[in-house]
């Protein structure tokens, strides 16, 4: 009989865990390594009748983004807007008016879409034409904040970081056994280094250097230092 080879510890991810991020208000049920997708595939497909050219210039502005969150957002984003729309040819694209956009977002407000997710779909469709604004393809953006207003996000929607009080209940929670241990250090990481609750699922062994103390964070959205030094607690 055939043995499996010995699995590599530092392509497995982090095992299941719930974890907390001062970037949410609350506990999230977040199953790190448990086959739950964070990236949310590829952002699913285009509408099937799409002509050729207006799909890869969305594909090419898609694939210009660093983090695979933002391409996976912004494909839904843009995808919604077409349905919106009702664009179909590159030509009807670059033909797009700022007036087309403020009724898309009207419409959106009607269907009682959240100001954060309506801004999302117009911050897509302003990068979009950012880009073919840069490849000399339209004269202008009529996705622009001057042109098409985002909505107002209600500051008691916003995230409230937690006390001190609050974390050291929280990592009280976590027990000295391993997996107690591992709870813990996942916690005080998100809470003192401030990741996003995706960039700590995709942590695995071979991300900390355990010589210089260091975590190394892939695929980080706008972390300009994708290694920082662990804290010594």
């Amino acid at each position: 009989m055939q043995s499996n080879p010995p699995e590599d510890p530092g392509s497995r991810p982090l095992p299941g865990v719930r974890i907390y991020s001062k970037q949410s208000s609350s506990l999230a049920a977040a199953e790190v390594g448990d086959g739950m997708d964070l990236d949310h595939g590829q952002g699913g497909t285009w509408p099937e009748n799409l002509a050729a050219e207006l799909r890869a210039a969305l594909d090419d502005f898609i694939e210009s983004k660093v983090a695979p969150r933002t391409r996976v957002e912004y494909k839904n984003a843009l995808r919604d807007c077409l349905t919106a729309t009702g664009l179909k040819t590159f030509q009807e694209l670059l033909e797009l008016k700022p007036p087309q956009i403020v009724r898309c977002r009207n419409g959106m407000q009607e269907r009682s879409l959240s100001p954060s997710t309506v801004n999302l779909r117009l911050a897509a469709l302003r990068g979009l034409f950012r880009r073919l604004l840069r490849l000399g393809k339209v004269q202008g953006n009529p996705a622009d904040l001057d042109l098409v207003e985002g909505l107002p996000v209600s500051d008691e929607s916003r995230t409230q970081g937690l006390t001190h009080e609050e974390v050291n209940a929280i990592l009280a929670t976590c027990d000295g056994t391993l997996r107690g241990l591992r709870d813990r250090a996942l916690l005080m990481t998100l809470h003192f280094e401030g990741l996003r609750r995706s960039e700590a699922s995709r942590l695995r062994y071979r991300d900390l250097t355990t010589k210089r103390g260091l975590v190394e964070v892939r695929n980080s959205k706008n972390n300009r230092m994708p290694r920082f030094a662990c804290d010594p607690r």
